[in-house]
């Protein structure tokens, strides 16, 4: 049985310990400082879209026009200019119908790269 009550036999986290540590620390915080931003873009493009769709007036406008003030949006928003290419719009029938897919590609670390996937449909009836 040890003896536990010298000052020798309670020494806490080895140096090896500590390392792991730091290490799962600096890897999650890189992982979030790459994957978040990607995460608070794609919420401000479905909050532009819901906005765009929520206006009133909307099913007077063609999918053009309707991409239009998406894109209005997105230079106030500060999203890139090629996300539009991502953004397909169409009439169906008494709907207007709005497809978001897109991935983001952000290097990890060295030669591994994290690719975040978003595919969203957005509904809105016109009548």
């Amino acid at each position: 049985m040890r003896n536990f009550t010298s000052r020798k036999g309670m020494v806490g986290a080895s140096v090896t310990a500590w390392i792991m540590t730091i290490i799962v620390i600096v890897f999650f915080g890189v992982f979030g400082t790459k994957t978040v931003p990607a995460y608070l873009d794609n919420n401000t493009v479905t909050g532009i879209v819901e906005s765009v769709l929520a206006d009133k007036k909307i099913g007077l406008d063609s999918p053009k026009e309707i991409q239009s003030h998406i894109a209005r949006r997105f230079i106030i928003n500060n999203i890139e200019d090629q996300m539009l290419d991502n953004i397909a719009i169409e009439k169906v029938g008494s709907e207007i119908v709005v497809v978001i897919d897109y991935e983001v590609r952000n290097n990890f670390i060295k030669n591994i790269d994290l690719v975040i996937a978003f595919k969203q449909e957005f509904r809105r009836s016109i009548i």
